[in-house]
């Protein structure tokens, strides 16, 4: 969810998974340590917290599990941290993606001794409340593992050296959690086996996981993967959708068929009940584990329970809403499910019926919009909605052609299904106008028509070939083996994706931005992946320079040294500009006295997050009184 305690917020959060039908509901990462985690144990549980969280929690039939952590050198220091220095089990430095070098220092036999005796009385504190069971971190570059691991452990005392000295620490703290504990607690680790690049190190790692499962100290063992040292150890911890299902899969299967005392739990974009069944009954695991699928659709598991697969709402893998958010500091939410992270608020301001039913029109079909209109009509109202395309989804009916965002076509198919399911009245490839709104007589009406592509007509007569916008680059069939040269300002996904696009179907590209980096507006779980396809497919990068006009020609202007130079030949021009937002229906109806709330990137060009969560606002305020959300702007009232 973020930094910070067991609020209202986080609680209601984690209760709506069980609510939704999870069978255990596990916390994040709780600090053992008060100066390197948000989280603190000791807090957490002398407070109360665990308390209300697990009571909470088996209120639904779901067990209450704690995360317990220490994250070594990838520790975010606090206020509290004594010097500011961080330890790990060797001085290897680490460098997260657009940070200084870190340099831990290494743990002496004392201080080690003393993160044993912190996880155990983390464990005893835990055991003194209502929670079910703990989940230790032995995975994700997080200490533990910086011992477990033979890149990492370069000591030659009895906590290194080999196998058996890099497995001591995590069978130290077992051993002493069980002493103080015994099996008042289920005591399970997340592990990672996929750490190294090497297959031999891989095996390695595997038969130290057994060797640890082989004292009998664990009760399960859940596998994943990644790790928060470096921009790409966080894009395999959280894959986007460029990844395959179930990506560790095969991990999870070594220990299985290693052993036969524990049961084996598989996280990473396990996305639908189908696809956990057959992991589950093709050997891979015994029990699957969700995240980023129960952000998206909490009633995933009673949905499946009823057979009602095709009511899930998917989790599409575009990270905007949730990791991007966590990353910055933020409350986890989720693109396409715009309740996500605020069920507090939900309950409190949308469990009392509408005032009044409304007939109501939405204009446009894009996220935004999909959205108003679904939860308009799930309020109780009336609704009819309009688009000028003879599709839904807007901008996502252009994306979900590209390569790995095929995903997309999944989320537009369920609102596809939720609008007929609700009654929404559908006027695809309709243009509408004012008139034509003034005489249907809504009592209000919804714009949510886009954002606008900018264009740059001074450039056309210095160009020598073709120019088009992103849409018009997506929605165009170019000839085969053209040179492209794509031009980014804006540093989100569009120019990104027209460029795997064009890549598919035969297309030379060169990628030039402005900015320091191409996609310096997304988070690295989505840019690193995307860069890293475009680069292996012969895509040259070229940063901090901008296109400009100069005596006739278009030159590129260095952004750091302020030099011309002449423009690489190409056929095409593909330009993501700025966009602006589609406001002239809104600002005509207005002029017409015709009550409007205008949402999404018509209101002011963002994402996809800020667009569902617009329109689900506005819909939810339509016949109540007026209410303000949680950390949202004010929605004007109809």
């Amino acid at each position: 969810m973020g930094p910070g305690t067991h609020n209202e917020d986080l609680l209601s959060y984690e209760e709506r998974r069980a609510q939704g039908g999870a069978a255990v509901v596990i916390t994040q990462a709780n600090a053992v340590n008060a100066q390197v985690g948000d989280f603190f144990v000791g807090k957490e549980a002398s407070s109360g917290k665990y308390d209300q969280l697990a009571n909470r929690i088996h209120a639904h039939g779901a067990l209450s599990f704690v995360q317990i952590n220490h994250p070594g050198r990838q520790a975010h220091l606090g206020p509290n941290a004594f010097n500011e220095v961080l330890y790990s089990s060797s001085a290897v430095p680490q460098r997260e993606y657009g940070a200084q070098v870190r340099v831990p220092r290494s743990l002496s036999h004392e201080e080690i001794l003393q993160v044993i005796n912190d996880f155990a009385t983390a464990a005893e504190q835990i055991a003194n409340t209502a929670v079910d069971g703990i989940e230790i971190h032995f995975a994700h570059g997080n200490l533990v593992q910086q011992f477990l691991s033979p890149d990492l452990n370069q000591r030659e005392d009895q906590w290194g050296g080999d196998a058996a000295g890099r497995n001591r620490l995590a069978i130290e703290i077992l051993r002493e959690i069980r002493k103080r504990i015994g099996k008042r607690l289920i005591v399970g680790a997340r592990v990672n086996l996929e750490l190294a690049p090497q297959e031999d190190a891989q095996s390695e790692l595997t038969d130290q996981i057994l060797t640890i499962i082989d004292t009998g100290l664990l009760d399960y063992v859940s596998v994943s993967g990644g790790n928060f040292s470096s921009g790409w150890g966080v894009a395999t911890n959280l894959p986007d959708a460029s990844f395959p299902p179930a990506l560790w899969r095969n991990a999870a299967r070594k220990l299985k068929q290693g052993q036969t005392r524990i049961p084996i739990f598989l996280a990473g974009r396990v996305l639908t009940p189908e696809l956990a069944n057959r992991l589950i009954s093709e050997g891979y695991c015994d029990v699957v584990t969700m995240a980023r699928e129960l952000v998206a659709d909490p009633d995933l598991p009673n949905k499946a329970r009823r057979g009602q697969d095709k009511e899930i709402r998917p989790c599409v893998g575009i990270q905007s809403g949730c990791w991007q958010r966590v990353a910055d500091g933020k409350p986890i939410h989720c693109a396409f499910n715009p309740v996500a992270g605020r069920e507090a608020d939900e309950r409190d301001n949308a469990a009392a019926p509408i005032e009044r039913a409304l007939s109501v029109a939405v204009i446009g079909a894009g996220p935004a919009g999909l959205e108003a209109a679904r939860s308009a009509a799930l309020f109780g109202h009336k609704v009819t909605l309009y688009d000028r395309r003879h599709a839904l989804g807007g901008q996502l009916t252009l994306i979900e052609n590209v390569p790995h965002r095929q995903d997309l076509r999944k989320i537009i198919g369920w609102f596809e299904r939720e609008l007929k399911t609700s009654g929404v009245i559908l006027r695809l490839g309709t243009d509408i106008d004012v008139k034509t709104l003034i005489s249907q007589q809504y009592d209000a009406v919804l714009v949510a028509t886009g954002g606008l592509e900018s264009f740059r007509p001074d450039w056309q007569g210095v160009f020598d070939g073709q120019i088009l916008t992103v849409n018009e680059a997506l929605t165009q069939r170019l000839p085969a083996t053209q040179n492209v040269l794509i031009y980014d300002e804006w540093g989100g996904r569009a120019a990104l994706s027209a460029a795997e696009y064009l890549i598919a179907h035969g297309n030379k590209v060169t990628f030039i931005t402005s900015l320091t980096y191409a996609g310096e507006g997304l988070n690295n779980t989505v840019r690193l992946p995307a860069v890293s396809r475009l680069a292996r497919s012969g895509v040259a990068f070229l940063a901090e320079h901008q296109l400009q006009a100069d005596n006739g020609q278009l030159r590129l202007r260095n952004s750091l040294s302020y030099q011309l130079t002449m423009l690489p030949a190409a056929d095409v021009l593909v330009t993501s500009l700025i966009p602006t937002g589609n406001n002239a229906l809104y600002e005509a109806l207005l002029d017409a006295g015709v009550t409007t709330q205008i949402i999404g990137d018509a209101r002011s060009p963002r994402g996809i997050t800020e667009a569902t969560r617009e329109g689900y606002l506005a819909a939810r305020a339509l016949g109540r009184t007026p209410v303000v959300a949680r950390s949202d702007l004010n929605i004007l009232v109809v």
